[in-house]
């Protein structure tokens, strides 16, 4: 179990880093998934084939969205499987490294922590973090940009008893983020 554990974290890590490229010059998705630009923040992730994408502003957040259900349809906008990316361009005086390792503190504080690590790359810096609780696992990664003072709150959720079928989708999507390092 331990070593499982281990393994998963690092697969995690190494992936993470971000892959920022021309339009042009984006590597051939994975077979089974496609490129989704995120135009408002100068980056991409990969959306599964059949899942759904959405994107959203409010105020000075944006949010996209890769799920395996469309939300979209549902009265409360919930959704069982999938990716969140929210950006909130506008941390004000506050610094959005602290930021992103107090969220991180606060999500480890509320109890289900399976771990928790330092996370950081290029401009990028805070915590990757997983939680199982109230039937639901979700693998965070909340980064606030060094340079641009941005935070990034990433993570992919799935139902506790279809996580095994559904993780692989979530490290794919999580390997591949592509953040622009000066956005």
């Amino acid at each position: 179990m331990k070593t499982s554990l281990i393994l998963l974290m690092l697969i995690f890590t190494i992936g993470l880093a971000p892959n920022i490229t021309p339009d042009n010059q984006l590597p051939k998705p994975p077979n089974g998934y496609s490129w989704e630009k995120l135009d408002a923040i100068s980056g991409y992730i990969l959306k599964p084939d059949g899942w759904f994408f959405n994107a959203e502003k409010n105020a000075n957040t944006y949010a996209y969205f890769i799920t395996k259900e469309d939300f979209t349809k549902d009265p409360n906008g919930m959704f069982v499987t999938g990716f969140s990316l929210n950006v909130f361009t506008n941390m004000g005086k506050t610094n959005a490294v602290d930021y992103a390792i107090s969220m991180a503190n606060e999500l480890k504080g509320q109890g289900g922590l399976v771990f928790i690590q330092d996370h950081e790359f290029s401009n990028f810096k805070g915590k990757m973090l997983r939680v199982k609780k109230n039937g639901k696992t979700i693998h965070y990664d909340i980064l606030g940009n060094t340079k641009t003072n941005i935070l990034y709150l990433a993570y992919f959720e799935s139902s506790n008893s279809k996580w095994s079928e559904n993780e692989e989708f979530g490290k794919v999507i999580m390997n591949n983020l592509g953040f622009n390092p000066n956005f």
